[in-house]
């Protein structure tokens, strides 16, 4: 294959879609005129081409897409489309997960007084300011003991 094969080869693609220049396109007829590898490459791309064209477009497939209608169910839908074993299964642990948390918020108690703050859980009260003397009487016997040694 000799250079000016190589380089009109390049050419015979944007020929057939009407890419070249007359007068590049004068320079690839003369050279197809005298090269038969280059006159077979030229018939490879039209009968590509003609194939190409020949075939019908396939329409896509409805599983393809993602209608955006179908994105946007809500969770009282997506309930209504299980089946009624599964609802009725959803609903008793999303009731349970209910009470659960009703009986978590109802016995916990946060209150004020002149002291500071006092939360419970339940029975069981902490009283804060308590619990602060005690970490302050803890840290300075043990910076006495630090002292001291």
């Amino acid at each position: 294959m000799r250079f000016e094969c190589n380089e009109q080869r390049g050419k015979i693609a944007r020929s057939l879609l009407g890419d070249l220049t007359a007068e590049e396109h004068q320079s690839l007829e003369k050279h197809l005129a005298t090269c038969t590898d280059c006159r077979l490459e030229r018939e490879s791309y039209v009968q590509t081409l003609h194939l190409m064209r020949s075939v019908d477009d396939e329409p896509v497939p409805r599983h393809f897409l993602v209608h955006a209608e179908e994105r946007t169910s809500s969770p009282w839908q997506l309930l209504r489309q299980m089946k009624p074993r599964w609802q009725a299964v959803t609903a008793a642990v999303a009731g349970l997960f209910l009470l659960i948390g009703i009986a978590a918020i109802s016995r916990l108690q946060i209150r004020s007084n002149s002291a500071g703050w006092t939360m419970s859980f339940g029975r069981g009260d902490i009283d804060v300011a308590a619990l602060k003397e005690d970490i302050l009487k803890t840290a300075e016997e043990r910076n006495r003991e630090a002292r001291a040694a």
